[in-house]
């Protein structure tokens, strides 16, 4: 399967969206919170993330969920 950014997914228990792709491994942002305003002000995103990393070799059990 290919990825791209943005993508819905679901691999095992976790669900969320594609926020990077490599040829070893995707990383599946499955949780997403706003910075205080300090944070904001000095960081490059103005989020905090939880990814989890899927290995190549998982792939094919990855389900798209934008084909459903």
């Amino acid at each position: 399967m290919k990825f791209k950014y943005g993508q819905k997914v679901r691999w095992k228990n976790d669900e969320g969206y594609v926020n990077f792709v490599d040829e070893e491994y995707i990383t599946i942002c499955v949780h997403e919170w706003d910075r205080c305003d300090i944070l904001k002000k000095h960081s490059r995103k103005p989020t905090n993330q939880v990814n989890v990393v899927c290995y190549n070799t998982y792939w094919d059990d990855v389900i798209d969920l934008e084909l459903k």
